[in-house]
């Protein structure tokens, strides 16, 4: 049994009725809910649902729309999961049918107007933010009830957007997607009474970008190495350092162990074992401080009995622990931290935060087999330094530059639709073709049902253009084998395909549909129809290609189907050939 979320966009919403139906048909439905985001927060909702997988130049808003969305919660009862290829890239272990589902709602609503969760961290992940940690009560996810037709209303933002509660809000957010630990000085984390005297939070987890955007972190220093944070937390600013696996902060493969081993404290936030606790503990005190914080003392001698490291816990003392040496024996530091890195098989990694200040004249001490090459860390420092003193000098730039395209686009904007709600319409006369359509259409007919969700009929209805048309290839909505391509369009007020091969004439367009129009709607050869099609999908001919248009076919536009030897002969053209053609 599986949940997964689906969200439809303002600019997707015209198909609600439809999406609904298809939804039902193959999922339980948990819920529906309209929801309505404040117009201040707008752009923060967007960064922080997407996290790390959108940029300033996606501008997520002005693609789908910034007014209500709609939050459909689904229950499979069978799922079935695949390896499949989002759009940010990469194999992801995934529920086939929601992924399906997800692609051919974005070919019914014109792009990427609708949003679907594809396994459990991303459905808890966009649920905990779009209704709080509490939502699987809200949904009743664990009892048999299903929609009962009404949809409800959700005028509030994402969670966290004007500030957390308190921190156990904060980390019941992120409990359940996140794979995070607290690093040190979590007592009293889940009853707010940590951090007064100004303290960081040390958070070390698998993607930084994420869980900071979901935080609603602002970055705080100049340097980019500097995982530093300012959250709002109970009307104050807490301060969050979200270290990430691969930073170097601790060797990569000890970093995955210390997550993938974490305990649960307090049924609240998520804290390395004991084992690791103590030697990252160590790590920080003694090698990633110029002095060792007695602060630190206490924890590690209790730590340190309990997992019975005798060779260090002999030299405590609790009653007198100003005047405990053990900190101060570089020997036995040096030994005992090499000895557990050769046994775990790890080496001392050296910080990218090079904001760190380490005791290098440790560093130097211990074991040959897990000692870094600190001095090529050192002399690279400047280079370090400079370049992350550059990079955020060089985000905010690119800022400013995006917001100034922002401003001229949308004021360009104000005077017409979107391209995407923009359609474009192109003459042509019906004319008869040779035959060659049947057998391709025909293999693409289980794809084009499964996609749009009706029958094409046996071969297409052929139509040449009055002018060039060249179609995007990234906009075709199918492409079988590389060699055919598929794009939406409409006829007479019917919708159909445009198909198109990758030696097809820029001025003819076969169309694909659920209906004959010859037959039912009296079409007949030489008779003029309109082909509406979606303007984004078009795309600019430049002049060199539309003069081998034209020295090709310009008032021969019928030969195509008339003539197949001059066909055959053109597209064998050396250079003019390609140039007058298709590519799909």
């Amino acid at each position: 049994m599986d949940h997964q979320l689906f969200i439809v966009w303002e600019k997707g919403r015209h198909r609600e009725a439809q999406i609904l139906a298809a939804l039902s048909e193959a999922f339980e439905i948990k819920g529906v809910v309209n929801v309505v985001w404040s117009s201040d927060l707008l752009a923060s909702n967007f960064h922080r649902l997407y996290g790390s997988k959108i940029t300033p130049r996606m501008s997520k808003p002005r693609q789908v729309g910034q007014g209500p969305l709609l939050a459909i919660v689904v229950r499979d009862t069978t799922p079935r999961f695949e390896f499949r290829v989002p759009v940010s890239g990469g194999y992801k272990r995934a529920n086939a049918e929601v992924f399906d589902l997800k692609d051919k709602f974005r070919v019914w609503t014109g792009g990427n107007r609708v949003h679907a969760s594809v396994d459990a961290k991303e459905f808890n992940h966009d649920m905990a933010l779009l209704f709080g940690p509490g939502f699987r009560r809200r949904f009743r996810l664990d009892g048999d009830e299903t929609w009962d037709g009404r949809i409800d209303e959700h005028h509030e933002d994402l969670v966290g957007a004007r500030g957390w509660r308190d921190l156990r809000e904060f980390f019941a957010t992120i409990n359940g997607w996140a794979d995070y630990v607290v690093l040190r000085n979590w007592d009293g984390l889940d009853r707010s009474a940590a951090l007064d005297s100004g303290s960081d939070i040390d958070i070390l987890c698998s993607d930084q970008k994420a869980l900071a955007s979901a935080a609603n972190g602002t970055p705080t220093g100049s340097f980019a190495c500097r995982p530093a944070f300012n959250v709002l937390v109970g009307g104050d600013v807490k301060k969050f350092d979200f270290r990430f696996v691969g930073d170097g902060y601790l060797d990569r493969q000890w970093q995955e162990h210390i997550l993938s081993n974490r305990e649960l404290h307090r049924q609240a936030y998520f804290v390395p074992n004991a084992e690791d606790r103590f030697f990252s503990l160590l790590c920080h005190s003694a090698f990633h401080k110029r002095r060792f914080p007695t602060k630190h003392v206490k924890t590690l001698t209790c730590l340190a009995e309990a997992l019975g490291v005798q060779s260090i816990s002999e030299h405590f003392q609790d009653d007198a622990l100003p005047e405990c040496s053990w900190f101060n024996d570089r020997g036995l530091l040096t030994y005992v931290m090499s000895q557990f890195l050769i046994g775990r098989r790890y080496k001392f990694s050296l910080p990218d935060d090079f904001t760190i200040t380490l005791r290098l004249s440790l560093i130097r001490q211990l074991d040959r087999r897990v000692r870094p090459a600190w001095r090529s860390y050192q002399l690279l420092k400047p280079l370090r330094r400079a370049r992350s003193k550059l990079e955020p000098l060089a985000k905010r730039l690119e800022y400013r530059l995006h917001a100034t395209r922002e401003a001229r686009r949308a004021a360009a904007a104000s005077d017409r639709h979107d391209e995407t709600e923009q359609t474009r319409a192109f003459d042509g006369v019906v004319a008869s073709g040779r035959g060659r359509a049947n057998y391709q259409v025909a293999g693409a007919a289980r794809k084009i049902k499964a996609l749009m969700g009706w029958e094409p009929v046996p071969g297409t209805l052929n139509v040449t253009l009055s002018q060039p048309v060249l179609f995007k290839r990234d906009r075709a909505v199918l492409s079988v084998n590389g060699r055919l391509s598929f794009w939406s369009a409409v006829l007479g007020g019917h919708p159909c395909l445009v198909y198109r091969w990758s030696t097809c004439p820029l001025h003819v367009a076969e169309i694909v549909a659920d209906r004959h129009f010859r037959t039912q709607d009296g079409l007949e050869d030489g008779q003029r129809v309109s082909l509406e099609v979606c303007a984004g999908t078009v795309d600019s001919l430049p002049m060199l290609r539309r003069l081998a248009w034209g020295m090709l076919w310009w008032h021969r536009e019928s030969m195509f189907y008339s003539s197949a030897t001059y066909w055959k002969v053109t597209r064998k053209l050396p250079l003019i050939g390609k140039m007058g053609f298709q590519k799909v």
